[in-house]
């Protein structure tokens, strides 16, 4: 479609769509088919997509949005209900969720993402963008993030993260696997790592930290609450910790 298109009532599409023009729908959109946007697409009820989604223009859902393929978005999308994605994810643009986002494929971010819902995850995440969360965060795979990210709910993590850029928490933080942080790490939460953690740059934490693998700090930081480690502890940088230290492995100070 290559004109401007209104419906007010229900779309059922069994086959691929391509949308060139601008698109408003005010009632459920189901698409069975693979869906193509390069133009401005608003939809103020529910979305459902069995095949990929491509979008290079700009996509408003008010309603909830569920695809069972792979989604791509190099434009910007708005959601204020509930996404979720069985395909992998690919976002180039800005994308604004204020609904629950669960995907069970792999998250790939170069773009800016805003979720004020609680985001699921069970692939990998890769994020070279600024990414800010209001829920909860759970992710099953490997976490690597080059941006930013901002959190004010708890995050899980059962894969190995690496954080090459600043990280925010004001939740608690639970990984099971490693841990590698380059840039500024702050957390008022609880953290509880059971793999490895490398920090070589600044990390701040206000609430109990409980690590049961190695602990490798190269730069500063800092502990407002008690810290327990259970491996092996190398500081070659600045550590202040205001609260009880327990440690069970062997430690060594410059």
């Amino acid at each position: 479609m290559t004109r401007a298109v209104t419906v007010t009532g229900a779309v059922t599409v069994t086959g691929a769509v391509t949308v060139t023009g601008a698109v408003t729908v005010t009632e459920t959109v189901t698409v069975t088919g693979a869906v193509t946007v390069t133009g401005t697409a608003t939809v103020t009820g529910a979305v459902t997509v069995t095949g990929a989604v491509t979008v290079t223009g700009t996509v408003t859902v008010t309603g909830a949005v569920t695809v069972t393929g792979a989604a791509t978005v190099t434009g910007a999308v708005t959601v204020t209900g509930a996404v979720t994605v069985t395909g992998a994810v690919t976002v180039t643009g800005a994308a604004t969720v204020t609904g629950a986002v669960t995907v069970t494929g792999a998250v790939t971010v170069t773009g800016a993402v805003t979720v004020t819902g609680a985001v699921t995850v069970t692939g990998a995440v890769t994020v070279t963008g600024a990414v800010t969360v209001t829920g909860a965060v759970t992710v099953t795979g490997a976490v690597t993030v080059t941006g930013a990210v901002t959190v004010t709910g708890a995050v899980t993590v059962t894969g190995a993260a690496t954080v090459t850029g600043a990280v925010t928490v004001t939740g608690a933080v639970t990984v099971t696997g490693a841990v590698t942080v380059t840039g500024a790490v702050t957390v008022t939460g609880a953290v509880t790592v059971t793999g490895a953690v490398t920090v070589t740059g600044a990390a701040t934490v206000t609430g109990a930290v409980t690590v049961t693998g190695a602990v490798t700090v190269t730069g500063t930081v800092t502990v407002t609450r008690a810290v327990n480690v259970s491996g092996r502890v190398t500081v070659s940088g600045e550590v202040t910790v205001t609260g009880a230290i327990t440690v069970t492995g062997a430690v060594t100070l410059p």
